[in-house]
């Protein structure tokens, strides 16, 4: 293989190991001289390692498009690694077949965008390995490099020459890949437009009143603009009805079967097999109890795949998602949670779909901190704006529909760059326009400017209105895209500093406060913790543990705060009402002093002595020898992880 010039190596590699950066200029006049085997190691790298978009362009003058690979985002892209990573092959020196070096490829690529990508991999100097690029060729180099990945994934790093390399190498390899920013394919990023394209808005709807913001907004829409709505399925949680050889057939999501059958069935013309891997990621990412949302990222994944497939002729310029949120995805009131990781793999599995995208719009609360984004950006490589709330949003009535409706004006009137002050007008004017007919939803509407928030790529500032809580005013700010780290500092502080009182409510042992006497939306410990931790999480240049710690962080603090709504929806029966009697019936067999639904989720019952009652359940069960406890121990176990430990909580219940 090429080896690379001096001038390559040095614009690959981090700021902390190159020295002087390299310009444009000299890349220019690199990529001139360049032999055609040079350039293509350079390409293969430069995708992994780079985001320069102008770089790449560059590199286009003189290479074929389909030359320049596809990013390395995951594992599961590639057919061979992805074989290696689900457990059906493994990685041995000895082995020259066709899949093994194609595997071995796929981590040597891995391996370079850790080292250049991941904020613990920067340093390593044996990750990037330079010069010689993705060959196949399982070498010391290599190893070298593959040890020190496993070493910063935390696990034994003791591979050699002789090794064979399993799934578990292939699983800590794609967790450190998901850690690192997400790369489009840069042929896709500026791909011209086809002259008759179908231009499309799809509105994914996940509360129970999204259905009514859609239908305002269709009427909106100017003439030639399609909308496809994407909403809970009438036919039951995660059931949906699909259009197989021109017959309709009705699939359950919630089963293996019906999963592998949509997948298999549905699409036409049928999925590749890394479309297909994404598209079963996403369907699988929200999989734990009382998903409820597989119906609409199915019905969403159908939608994207038509724009994929329709040779440019369609697109979806425009993308809702509205319902409730806390910055990681979009859940509804009796429905399930649409997650970013599923969006993030549909986004994977139909790139040219995605690179339509231009305005993304998000209903729902503490949806558009910078960090949110930076992450909509690495999905929407043409993103024009992006529009949100810092903060709460309103309800569908009291302005949800206003202000779907004013961004859509907005959007109309092409302003590159579109503010919460222009979003404001737009929604005093559309009141005024519902004057006093009541039967307009926009009568309603309150014309308090909220906590909107825009991005626009035209100047590539961040825009909000901040809210003073004292006198209730809102003052327009506006921020650089760029990390600052006293501001890190100062965010991080101060959740790391409300942890401990923070964790005494949870224990119940708080002087002044019981979990259970919280009410969501007054002041309390929960409700201070969780705006904090939220303000952290949607912070730009958080390192990778304290992205992690800030996202654990805000979910257990807004499960704190909607605690008493937990219990009420643990306790139905709907959910583990049953199980409480059939458990119960098994402890009183055992003399164990049982609790029901209605003392489970009494306002009564304290924190302290829940948990207590929880232990107690514990020992008694341990003690159980030869009685039949099978109901009681489920019991026990959803106790201790849903109402202890506040872990496996549906959305929905929030």
């Amino acid at each position: 293989m090429a080896r690379l010039a001096p001038v390559f190596v040095r614009a690959l590699q981090p700021e902390s190991m190159a020295g002087p950066q390299v310009t444009k200029e000299e890349l220019q006049q690199a990529i001139a001289a360049a032999n055609p085997a040079e350039l293509l190691v350079f390409a293969q790298q430069a995708v992994d390692t780079l985001a320069d978009g102008e770089l790449v362009k560059l590199l286009r003058a003189k290479l074929r498009p389909d030359q320049i690979p596809k990013p390395t985002n995951s594992l599961l892209d590639d057919p061979a690694s992805a074989a290696w990573h689900e457990g059906r092959h493994s990685i041995t020196k000895a082995d020259r077949s066709a899949d093994n070096l194609q595997a071995i490829r796929m981590m040597q690529r891995a391996l370079v965008k850790i080292g250049a990508q991941h904020p613990g991999g920067r340093e390593v100097a044996k990750l990037l390995q330079l010069p010689y690029g993705a060959d196949g060729g399982l070498g010391q180099t290599t190893l070298d490099a593959l040890n020190a990945a496993l070493r910063l994934g935390g696990a034994p790093a003791n591979l050699n020459l002789g090794s064979v390399i399993g799934r578990d190498v292939a699983q800590i390899l794609e967790r450190l890949l998901g850690q690192t920013p997400r790369m489009i394919h840069p042929v896709l990023v500026d791909a011209p437009p086809a002259p008759d394209v179908r231009r499309s808005v799809i509105f994914v709807g996940m509360g129970d009143h999204s259905k009514h913001e859609a239908d305002y907004v269709r009427r909106a829409l100017p003439a030639g603009t399609e909308m496809a709505y994407v909403g809970d399925s009438a036919l039951g949680d995660d059931v949906i009805k699909v259009q197989i050889g021109g017959r309709s057939h009705v699939l359950d999501l919630k089963t293996d079967e019906g999963r592998a059958r949509f997948l298999d069935t549905a699409f036409q013309p049928p999925l590749g097999a890394a479309q297909k891997a994404e598209v079963k990621k996403a369907l699988e990412a929200n999989a734990w109890g009382l998903a409820d949302a597989r119906d609409e990222i199915a019905m969403l994944a159908l939608e994207m795949h038509k724009v994929e497939t329709s040779n440019g002729r369609r697109s979806m310029p425009f993308l809702y998602l509205s319902g409730h949120s806390a910055g990681g995805g979009v859940w509804g009131d009796h429905n399930g949670q649409f997650p970013m990781e599923a969006l993030t793999s549909l986004t994977s599995a139909f790139p040219k779909a995605a690179a339509t995208v231009e305005a993304p719009f998000f209903a729902a609360c503490n949806h558009l901190h910078p960090a949110n984004v930076e992450e909509l950006q690495g999905l929407f490589p043409n993103m024009k704006h992006a529009g949100g709330y810092s903060a709460y949003a309103p309800g569908t009535w009291v302005g949800g529909i206003a202000q779907c409706l004013a961004w859509i004006r907005c959007l109309h009137k092409g302003a590159e760059v579109i503010t919460p002050e222009m979003m404001h007008a737009e929604l005093t004017v559309l009141k005024r326009e519902a004057g006093q007919n009541r039967n307009n939803p926009l009568f309603y509407a309150n014309e308090k400017r909220f906590h909107i928030a825009t991005w626009n790529a035209a100047d590539a500032l961040y825009r909000w209105f901040e809210h003073n809580y004292a006198d209730n005013s809102y003052t327009p700010r506006t921020r650089e895209m760029r990390a600052n780290q006293a501001e890190v500092a100062q965010r991080f502080g101060a959740v790391k500093a409300l942890e401990p009182e923070f964790r005494s409510l949870l224990d119940g042992v708080h002087p002044h406060q019981d979990l259970r006497d919280v009410e969501p939306h007054g002041a309390s410990v929960a409700k201070t913790f969780y705006e904090g931790a939220m303000s952290l999480t949607g912070t730009l240049g958080l390192s990778a543990e304290q992205t992690q710690y800030a996202k654990e962080m805000n979910a257990l603090g807004l499960r704190a705060r909607y605690y008493g709504n937990i219990l009420e929806r643990f306790t139905a029966e709907d959910a583990f009402g049953p199980l409480i009697r059939e458990g119960n019936a098994q402890l009183a067999a055992i003399g164990f002093g049982t609790k029901g639904t209605a003392e489970i989720k009494a306002k009564a019952l304290k924190r302290k002595p829940l948990l207590d009652y929880v232990a107690a359940m514990g020992v008694a069960l341990n003690g159980a020898a030869g009685r039949p406890v099978d109901k009681a121990q489920r019991l026990h176990q959803e106790l201790q992880t849903r109402l202890a430990r506040l872990e496996n909580i549906p959305a929905a219940w929030t």
